[in-house]
């Protein structure tokens, strides 16, 4: 084998060794080089400084280490171990306001056990490089003549790559957002649904869905009702709403209640508060035909304690109209959201209908006429 051939092969063997080392990141390999980039290591790490780096499975790793983890095989990231969560690692840039998201277990690579700045590694490969550059100054020429030849040109191509790797996938800095989505939890909507015996409760997720209702109470005033809920969907709690939650509230006069609910999440839990307003109106009455129709537009049932229905007559003597009739009707109760039909006997020409309720602490008269012709 000539001199050349057993030159280039020896130079082939280093170079495809510290291949090895820089494409560690996308296998297994002991030992990686790596080259930062970015400031969030500062004073520590400094842009250009290279890594000398040791796999995790031969030299383990703490807290106070600094290590390297991979997202993905062209983003690394080499900060220092703050905190073991299990699985989950957690580490912090030196210069950095404060720590990074928890990653996998899994992501770790390798510990960083040498740090040679750039001052230094920089001038010890020039210098010798250039002392060789000096001393075969005639070889190196011969060799530049002579890259035509297959076995010369493979040997370029093949440093040119390896000097690639080196320059194009450095350690970055931490993006975060362009790695770790970071879990998001808002109230979109939270509404009461017809006839009010149920509570929408909706989110907007990312990153996390729910789990289950593990506490529930309504609390109207100074009271507390239990409540039973569910998550129809991964992103929504429905309350079931007992009846003498509005009872409570239109007894005592308010306009709100709040929602208590405690809820697990895939990764954590949310005690929620949700205030609801509620708008009460009176009874709503009509007349059709012989009927008297009241409409209750609440959540909460109307007692009408007092029915009286006047019946008039015309009179020819006098020519005026005159009561012929009066009699008392028995109360009843208009439930939530509902109607309540009233039917009227026919007596005389017409008659005058007058109930009585309390409405919010207030009582109420209204009265109607019905024509029976």
């Amino acid at each position: 084998m000539s001199y050349k051939s057993t030159h280039l092969i020896t130079l082939m063997v280093v170079v495809s060794f510290l291949t090895l080392l820089l494409l560690s990141r996308f296998t297994y390999f002991p030992a990686n080089l790596s080259l930062v980039s970015g400031y969030s290591m500062y004073p520590s790490l400094r842009p250009g400084d290279l890594l000398v780096s040791l796999h995790k499975d031969i030299v383990g790793y703490g807290v106070g280490d600094v290590v390297i983890w991979c997202s993905s095989i062209t983003y690394c990231t080499a900060h220092r171990v703050v905190e073991l969560r299990g699985a989950y690692v957690v580490t912090r840039g030196d210069n950095n306001p404060s720590e990074d998201p928890p990653i996998p277990e899994s992501f770790i690579k390798y510990r960083v056990v040498l740090v040679i700045p750039l001052t230094i590694w920089i001038p010890a490969c020039l210098v010798p490089a250039g002392l060789y550059l000096v001393r075969e100054k005639e070889n190196v020429l011969r060799f530049l003549r002579s890259l035509g030849d297959l076995e010369t040109t493979i040997f370029v191509v093949f440093t040119l790559i390896s000097f690639a790797i080196i320059a194009l996938i450095p350690v970055h800095p931490l993006t975060t957002q362009s790695m770790i989505t970071k879990p998001s939890m808002n109230l979109r909507s939270v509404e009461i649904l017809d006839p009010g015996s149920l509570i929408l409760v909706r989110y907007s997720m990312r990153g996390l869905s729910l789990g289950s209702v593990t506490g529930c109470l309504i609390e109207v005033g100074d009271q507390l009702i239990k409540c039973s809920a569910y998550t129809p969907a991964s992103d929504s709690v429905a309350v079931i709403v007992p009846p003498e939650t509005y009872v409570r509230a239109y007894e005592n006069g308010l306009t709100s209640f709040k929602l208590l609910v405690n809820l697990t999440l895939d990764k954590g839990f949310l005690v929620g508060s949700y205030p609801l307003h509620i708008s009460w109106s009176k009874l709503s009455l009509s007349v059709n035909g012989t009927s008297l129709i009241l409409s209750n537009p609440n959540y909460a049932p109307i007692n009408v304690t007092q029915v009286r229905v006047t019946y008039m007559r015309y009179d020819e003597k006098t020519r005026t109209h005159k009561v012929a009739e009066v009699k008392e009707l028995p109360g009843f109760t208009v439930g939530p959201r509902n109607n309540y039909t009233l039917l009227v006997e026919s007596r005389g020409e017409y008659a005058y209908v007058m109930i009585k309720y309390l409405f919010m602490g207030d009582e109420i008269v209204e009265q109607r006429r019905i024509n029976f012709s």
